[in-house]
C-alpha cells in the first residue's frame, strides 16, 4: 500500500514497544489448537511458549471478574511474541524496524491462526505505538514535542513532581485515532493497560519526571472476515494515520537528534 511519506529510520529511536491486534468472535475451544499453532509457531522463529492464566472484568447484567488464558509464543531474545487468547490475537514487540517488516510478521501470526483454529468474525483491529521521549542534558521537552502537546510547566505552576497528561482522539478513514502523552510518576515505560507485557526491553532505566511516553492508538471496530491479506490492508491504512500523528507531534530538531533517515519505499 503507498505510503503518505517515506518510512523513516531512526538510528536512536524512541520507539519502544509496537502492538497489532485483532479482537475476534470467540473459539471456546482453542486449547484444543493450540498444540498445532505452537509447532507452526516454532517453525516461523517462536521458539519460546508460555501458558498464561489472567484474569479480565466481563461485562455483563452482573459484572464479575473471571479467569482466561493466554498463549504466548516468543522469539529466541523474547523481543517479539504472539499473544493469542479465545477471542484475540496480538502481536508484540520491543524490536521495531518499520511497518513493512512489521506486516510479515503479522501475516504470519495471522495466517496461521486462520487456518488451524479458523476464527469466524473479527470485531476489532488496533495498532499503537509507545514511544519515550527523554531530553537529555541541557536539553527540553519543548526541542522534541510540538508546543501543543506540552501544557505548563512545573516551573510556571510552582509545584513539584507535576505528572500532566494530554489526549486526543478523533476519526478517520480508517477507524478512531487516539493520541496520548503521560508523564509517569514512577519508572514505567508502558501505559497501565499494557503491563502485562512479557517481552525484554533495552531501554535503560529513567528517573520519574524526566520522560515522557507518547502512545499512538489507532482502531476500527465492525465485523471483518478473518482472513490475513483483507485485515493487513486495513492495518496498512491505520499505520498510515498512526505515522502521521508521530510526525506531527514531534518536532524537526527531535528528528535530527533522534537521526532520522529517510529510507526508499523500494529498499
Amino acid at each position: 500500500m503507498a505510503r503518505d511519506f517515506p518510512p523513516l529510520h531512526l538510528l536512536k529511536s524512541p520507539l519502544v514497544y509496537v502492538l497489532a491486534q485483532a479482537v475476534f468472535s470467540p473459539v471456546l475451544r482453542m486449547d484444543r489448537f493450540v498444540p498445532e499453532i505452537q509447532e507452526r509457531m516454532r517453525r516461523s522463529g517462536y521458539v519460546g511458549f508460555i501458558q498464561d492464566q489472567r484474569q479480565q472484568l466481563v461485562f455483563t447484567p452482573e459484572p464479575s471478574i473471571q479467569p482466561f488464558t493466554r498463549w504466548i509464543f516468543s522469539n529466541r531474545e523474547n523481543t517479539q511474541a504472539v499473544v493469542l487468547s479465545q477471542n484475540f490475537v496480538v502481536l508484540e514487540t520491543s524490536r521495531y524496524d518499520r511497518f513493512e517488516t512489521f506486516v510479515e510478521d503479522l501475516w504470519v501470526a495471522f495466517s496461521t491462526i486462520a487456518k488451524v483454529a479458523e476464527p469466524a468474525l473479527v470485531e476489532r483491529l488496533g495498532l499503537r505505538y509507545i514511544d519515550v521521549i527523554a531530553p537529555g542534558p541541557g536539553e527540553s521537552f519543548s526541542d522534541y514535542l510540538r508546543p501543543a502537546l506540552l501544557g505548563l510547566s512545573a516551573e510556571e505552576l510552582g509545584a513539584a513532581n507535576l505528572a500532566t497528561q494530554y489526549e486526543a482522539t478523533g476519526s478517520t478513514d480508517a477507524g478512531q485515532l487516539v493520541l496520548r502523552l503521560s508523564q509517569p510518576v514512577d519508572e514505567t515505560l508502558l501505559p497501565a493497560d499494557l503491563f502485562s507485557s512479557q517481552l525484554r526491553f533495552s531501554t535503560p532505566s529513567l528517573k520519574p519526571g524526566t520522560y515522557t511516553i507518547l502512545d499512538v492508538d489507532n482502531f476500527v471496530t465492525g465485523q471483518f472476515d478473518f482472513v490475513a491479506e483483507p485485515l493487513l490492508d486495513r492495518f496498512w491504512q491505520l499505520h498510515r494515520y498512526a505515522d502521521r500523528a508521530f510526525r506531527n507531534s514531534v518536532t524537526e530538531k527531535a528528528l535530527q537528534i533522534w537521526q532520522a533517515q529517510p529510507v526508499p519505499t523500494t529498499a
